[in-house]
């Protein structure tokens, strides 16, 4: 397993090097996790359900689907895992 600082390092100088605003590292996220990502794999997803409650459920994913904002929540949802260990 890789150490943060390790982690870090990748970040900066694979996923997001040259990147000057959040689309350019949004996109710089999704072809990184596009080159890397093994299709379709299974994860668990927090779904939130019309009455607002939250059901943690098994999905399979396919694929990416190339939207900046999309990118940009996974990136976060990313960040913020990686940075609980």
């Amino acid at each position: 397993m890789l150490k943060n600082e390790e982690i870090q390092h990748k970040i900066d100088y694979e996923i997001i090097v040259d990147c000057y605003d959040e689309y350019e590292v949004s996109m710089g996220w999704y072809y990184y996790m596009e080159e890397t990502l093994k299709f379709p794999f299974k994860a668990k997803a927090k779904l939130k359900k019309a009455d607002g409650s939250v059901k943690l459920t098994e999905i399979q994913v396919t694929g990416l689907v190339c939207h900046p904002c999309i990118v940009l929540k996974l990136v976060d949802s990313f960040t913020r895992y990686t940075q609980s260990d």
